[in-house]
């Protein structure tokens, strides 16, 4: 019995410390930077990354509805102060002036932690300041605010699926297990 336990504890050991890089993954989308160093794709996100720095290849649009010209300029002053900003676009407005967008470039890849970090606060602390109270709606858009987006809600919805299919795994092996024993009996 004793060497029955003591597999047991090892296996659940081994079972911990394989899954222990778990606890630091990354969800998100692959970018040509994942492409191998001889595809086309990867040596042109290579260079565009040596040359304009790693935030170049996944930069954020940041769609203004609805902003005067003052505010639109607090907007830009308080993002381009970020620490995780490279750059800030020139506006481009449209031809009614109610809506503008402009381009940021982040200090970091685009599949970075710290790209995620940059979005969740520019979103959730950047743009709130400088908008304050005014009337503009501001939105933090492009490819890569929308992968963070989606590995944010599968992230979100990650511990659901695991106690899903582990506990449904659980009770087919108990159920499974049971009808052995009975029928060796």
């Amino acid at each position: 019995m004793t060497a029955i336990t003591s597999d047991r504890n090892l296996s659940t050991l081994v079972l911990f410390v394989l899954s222990i890089p778990l606890f630091d993954i990354r969800l998100g989308s692959a970018d040509a930077g994942n492409n191998p160093t001889s595809s086309t794709m990867r040596r042109a996100y290579d260079r565009t990354a040596e040359a304009f720095g790693p935030g170049a290849n996944g930069p954020l649009q940041i769609v203004v509805n609805a902003g005067d010209e003052s505010e639109l300029q607090l907007l830009r002053q308080a993002i381009s102060a970020d620490d995780g900003v490279a750059s800030v676009g020139e506006p481009l407005t449209s031809p009614d002036g109610r809506l503008t967008i402009f381009s940021v470039i982040p200090e970091s890849a685009p599949q970075d932690g710290e790209t995620t970090d940059l979005v969740h606060r520019l979103r959730n602390e950047t743009i709130p300041r400088a908008v304050g109270a005014g009337d503009a709606d501001v939105y933090v858009a492009g490819t890569t605010a929308r992968y963070i987006d989606i590995a944010d809600r599968i992230g979100a919805r990650l511990p659901l699926f695991f106690a899903i299919v582990i506990g449904i795994s659980f009770l087919l092996l108990t159920m499974v297990g049971r009808r052995i024993r009975r029928g060796v009996a």
